[in-house]
């Protein structure tokens, strides 16, 4: 029996190696691994350890993806408007 805990639990998991094939520009499946561990701008990917394998889903992948798209815009404008107070 597996425990799947949060939004994992009723989505259909694929192995980190699959979510990496899954993806446009085909990043090494390590970089999934640090993005589960340590993630883009606070935000990391949902996973799971299932059977010595770290599983995740394609909606985790498309939540991260968002999460880390919301987060790098907000870094941008934060930066413009810093900028804009040094002038």
């Amino acid at each position: 029996m597996v425990h799947r805990t949060g939004k994992l639990r009723n989505e259909q998991l694929i192995s980190l190696t699959q979510a990496a094939r899954s993806i446009l520009k085909r990043p090494q499946t390590n970089a999934l691994h640090r993005w589960r561990t340590h993630g883009i701008r606070g935000v990391r990917l949902e996973a799971v350890l299932r059977g010595g394998v770290w599983h995740t889903s394609t909606e985790a992948l498309e939540r991260f993806f968002g999460a880390a798209m919301r987060a790098t815009c907000q870094t941008r404008s934060l930066a413009r408007a810093i900028m804009n107070l040094k002038r």
